[in-house]
């Protein structure tokens, strides 16, 4: 029960009995007593608390001034928030990259002009340079730069345009023509946004993309093209061409993705030691459209066969009944027909069309010297195809088409040789055939010779029968004459000796 429920609930005018009266004084002495207790304690609690407080306080103080300098320390630090427009750019376009820095908080923040932070951009593929407006601490290449120092405007925004990884020695007008190429239309789109709509490299084909690009290189002062289209070969003809490992072209696209960095800095300057004052990364990409296009529409053998027909037919009025003469009429005509200022990768196409052209090419010659001069200009041809990306990266004493002048060249001096050693072989020929003649009469005089020899051997066969006949009887007559006549026919017998070793010297019967 309450104290109200005890004590409380009087009318006016009622007295208060004795029995309730001393109830509500022990009541009251109950009270105070347990007030005072009561405050006793809370005296002591606050003071415990003033303690408390005041520790705090001096704590809350310390925290307010480290916090005071964190903020300040934090100020200098910034988020960094890359963009781009869009994910994936074809290759020679440019994708701008937009980094701008705020507040921890995400606010934005503005500068003034001399205390404006600087950004270096990081590229791990591709090559970046600033965008028009903003002030870069870069190297000396003209085609850009792995990474690039970049300041701010007073907004805190810096920009930087990034490229993919092809001719980063190429001067930058190159790589602008290049870029203002992709930005031509075709069917209300521009070349870039055919190729990177196309789901296959066929398909951006078959909407004239290709066809529309090798125009541009092809074009007499597509100089920009041409240049940028044969660094890539260089570079990636093995790649394309699939002789050392199977081609990355394919008939899908390939992305190739570039990963790039922000860091804030205060400054720019190397030599002043200044840690990151905030970072962010962004992924890009960019398709090759340049190895598609080589395999499935320049260097396409259907592409090819128009330029086949018309060359072959260019070919034809230059075979004669020479070999020789041929071969150097023709070399002349294919260096007409593929000229110098068609590019790298021009020459090359020219040149598989010129090959091409040699096959199953009518003339009135002879089929067997048509067969053995086309198959020579298509060796000599294919030595100059192989030759061309070497001459491109080599110093040369001597420019133009070494192959094709080399081989046509020795094949007319051999001619030219040939034509001299049929002159002297002449002159040796009717040398000979005088010395023939004398031979012939030296036969002559050798056989009346013999004759008469054969003649003189029969006399003296005759002559020795006699002399022997004669021997014989002088034998006889020794015995009856005297010594004188003996000796005289001992001496006719030593004639008749000498004379046959005359027979026996020259070897007569």
């Amino acid at each position: 029960m309450t104290f109200v429920d005890q004590f409380g609930g009087k009318s006016a005018g009622e007295l208060i009995r004795a029995e309730l009266w001393n109830k509500l004084m022990t009541a009251l002495d109950d009270l105070s007593t347990s007030v005072d207790t009561r405050f006793a304690a809370v005296d002591a609690s606050l003071a415990t608390l003033t303690t408390e407080v005041t520790a705090l306080t001096t704590e809350f103080n310390a925290l307010q001034t480290d916090v005071t300098a964190i903020k300040t320390e934090l100020s200098d630090y910034f988020k960094v928030s890359l963009s781009t427009t869009r994910v994936t750019y074809a290759t020679g376009e440019e994708a701008t990259i937009t980094a701008q820095l705020t507040d921890l908080q995400g606010q934005p923040v503005t500068f003034a002009a001399n205390q404006r932070p600087w950004v270096d951009f990081i590229a791990v593929w591709g090559h970046l340079r600033a965008a028009a407006g903003f002030d870069s601490a870069t190297g000396d290449s003209s085609g850009g730069e792995r990474a690039i120092s970049i300041r701010t405007d007073t907004s805190g925004k810096a920009q930087a345009l990034l490229r993919a990884e092809v001719g980063p020695e190429l001067p930058l007008q190159t790589h602008l023509d290049v870029a203002a190429t992709m930005t031509s239309t075709l069917a209300s789109k521009t070349l870039a946004q055919v190729v990177l709509q196309a789901p296959t490299p066929i398909d951006a084909k078959n909407a004239g993309a290709f066809t529309a690009l090798a125009t541009e290189y092809d074009r007499p002062t597509g100089i920009s093209m041409r240049s940028y289209v044969d660094t890539y070969y260089v570079k990636n003809a093995p790649a394309v061409i699939g002789k050392v490992a199977p081609p990355v072209v394919s008939p899908v696209w390939r992305d190739y993705a570039s990963i790039v960095v922000a860091v804030a800095r205060a400054d720019a300057d190397p030599t002043t030691p200044d840690q990151a004052r905030g970072a962010g990364s962004i992924r890009v990409g960019f398709r090759d459209w340049i190895g598609p296009w080589l395999q499935f529409h320049y260097f396409d053998p259907v592409q090819l066969q128009p330029a086949v027909t018309d060359i072959r037919t260019k070919l034809q009025p230059h075979f004669t009944p020479d070999y020789f003469d041929s071969i150097d009429r023709l070399k002349t005509e294919v260096s007409t027909l593929v000229g110098p200022d068609r590019g790298l990768v021009g020459r090359i196409r020219d040149l598989q069309a010129v090959h091409g052209a040699f096959d199953g090419i009518t003339v009135s010659q002879p089929a067997e010297l048509v067969q053995k001069v086309s198959q020579t200009m298509q060796q000599v041809v294919a030595f100059q195809q192989v030759f061309e990306p070497v001459q491109a990266g080599t110093l040369s004493a001597s420019g133009g088409k070494l192959g094709l002048d080399a081989l046509t060249g020795s094949a007319v001096s051999a001619a030219t040789d040939v034509g001299a050693v049929k002159s002297q072989v002449a002159s040796i020929q009717s040398k000979v055939d005088a010395v023939g003649a004398q031979v012939d009469t030296a036969h002559a005089t050798l056989s009346t010779l013999d004759g008469r020899v054969s003649e003189a051997s029969s006399s003296l066969a005759t002559i020795t029968n006699s002399v022997q006949s004669v021997s014989s009887q002088v034998n006889k007559v020794q015995q009856l004459y005297p010594a004188a006549v003996r000796d005289q026919f001992l001496s006719l017998k030593g004639a008749v000796l000498d004379v046959q070793a005359i027979k026996q010297h020259l070897n007569l019967p």
